[in-house]
């Protein structure tokens, strides 16, 4: 099981429990006056209750006016007035106010980072049996942030919230037992809380059983369409990645009969909810016309938003379009920006471009030893054009002293890798392919190399 990291989820304001009420000038009715208004959308009214019983020291009402900052219900939201609050709360004991307090120092949101400061307060929670607390400390122990990472600490936070009938701790408890971390590997506990938690509409549960009922089928045709029902299952509830593999399947074929329009009508759910892999090969579908008619500008929205989410890919080919004006105005420097983006994640064709560009002077100004850099950069990934091109570099001496050898060595990768121009080269020099090539083995592919869950292919982009 993947170590993902912990995103915090909002939740809606929950004041049910009643403080003591014995302080200055308020009672029970002026609280519950509060909530009624509250809970009727009137703001306004809640805060004029609420604000004075804070400022008397009352934690539900601190808690509350802290949360209407954090969310800007009936007031400019202002997550630094919010954790002020939360704080205020917290030091009185209140459980939700400790464990909104630890989020927010976890997340920087209105303070500093405070990791340390963080798990105390989620601490504080927990030993008030706050599920919420429970599930996102025992996160923090799952990937030891904070803390020494202790997956049994882990399980047990997770046991704790789940107990209580938190869904993401019965999905994450359901999931340890299913690859036997913090606890022992059983799937008959794997099944029963991955159950409870998709009994309350978890899609990630809903599709993680799926998958193990698909395990568990001997037969492979039997396998397959286990595999897809699990899956249709999870998509048509709303799961993006399930959306997404049933796209796939769709459109490649693999267990069910391939169907571009069906595929293509997944992909868009998947992509509609901002999932990015989806949304980048759409947008790569709208640029190749493969089940949809041809369209250089949807193949720019959905590489844009798939982009702005931080998908490489994605940025690396918006780039290209600015770079190439397909589907927008052509424009070097946006196409450089992109490029940049992309190739600071270490994907491999953006490095290639930006040697590209930095040699030719596109959108930038011409720099030889970035051009170089760049170049080396996506050469030690085995990119086949920038392995070719640095071993040009050092036959002609270009940034580099020449090295005839050096070059017969990338060229010799190049091969490997199937450019023909570098097996033309090495062909000439046949004795020294003997020596330079066959005692080296051919080169896997880099971490950019093709995504075995990819609906289309990853196609290189040249200039």
């Amino acid at each position: 099981m993947a170590n993902r990291a912990y995103v915090p989820r909002v939740r809606r304001l929950i004041v049910l429990t009643l403080a003591a009420m014995a302080m200055v000038g308020w009672t029970k009715d002026d609280y519950q006056r509060g909530l009624a208004a509250y809970e009727s959308g009137d703001y306004e009214q809640a805060i004029a209750i609420w604000r004075p019983m804070a400022e008397q020291g009352h934690s539900e009402a601190q808690f509350n006016i802290g949360f209407m900052y954090e969310m800007g219900q009936g007031l400019t939201q202002d997550s630094e007035i919010a954790v002020n609050w939360y704080r205020k709360a917290a030091g009185l004991g209140h459980a939700k106010a400790q464990h909104n307090l630890g989020l927010a120092l976890l997340k920087g949101q209105g303070t500093d980072v405070d990791v340390v400061g963080a798990v105390k307060w989620l601490q504080k929670a927990v030993d008030q049996g706050y599920s919420p607390a429970q599930f996102a400390l025992g996160s923090l122990y799952a990937q030891g942030t904070g803390v020494a990472q202790d997956l049994n600490r882990a399980a047990s936070l997770y046991r704790m919230a789940a107990e209580q009938g938190d869904p993401e701790a019965q999905y994450y408890l359901g999931m340890s037992y299913a690859y036997g971390r913090g606890v022992k590997k059983d799937r008959k506990e794997a099944e029963n809380w991955l159950l409870q938690a998709a009994k309350q509409n978890h899609l990630e549960a809903i599709y993680a059983l799926g998958l193990m009922k698909q395990e568990a089928v001997s037969d492979k045709s039997d396998s397959r369409r286990s595999s897809i029902d699990a899956t249709r299952k999870a998509a048509e509830v709303g799961f993006p990645q399930a959306q997404y593999d049933l796209a796939a399947a769709y459109l490649t074929g693999q267990g069910i009969e391939k169907n571009a329009a069906e595929g293509v009508q997944w992909l868009r759910k998947a992509a509609e909810q901002g999932f990015a892999r989806a949304q980048y090969d759409l947008g790569y579908i709208y640029a190749n016309g493969e089940g949809v008619t041809p369209d250089n500008e949807q193949a720019v929205v959905w590489y844009r938003k798939a982009a702005e989410q931080g998908f490489a890919r994605a940025q690396y080919m918006l780039g290209f379009m600015y770079a190439y004006g397909r589907g927008v105005d052509k424009d070097e420097v946006l196409a450089f920006d992109w490029y940049k983006k992309a190739a600071d994640q270490g994907l491999a064709d953006a490095q290639y471009a930006m040697h590209y560009v930095y040699f030719k002077g596109a959108g930038v100004a011409p720099d030889q030893t970035e051009a170089l850099k760049w170049l080396r950069k996506a050469a030690e990934q085995n990119h086949p054009d920038a392995m070719f091109n640095l071993g040009n570099a050092y036959v002609d001496g270009l940034g580099v002293a020449k090295d005839e050898m050096r070059a017969l060595r990338w060229y010799c990768k190049a091969a490997q890798a199937g450019h023909e121009g570098a097996r033309e080269i090495i062909d000439d020099v046949s004795a020294l392919r003997k020596i330079e090539c066959e005692l080296e083995d051919p080169p896997s592919p880099g971490k950019n190399g093709p995504n075995r869950n990819a609906i289309v292919p990853q196609k290189r982009r040249t200039e």
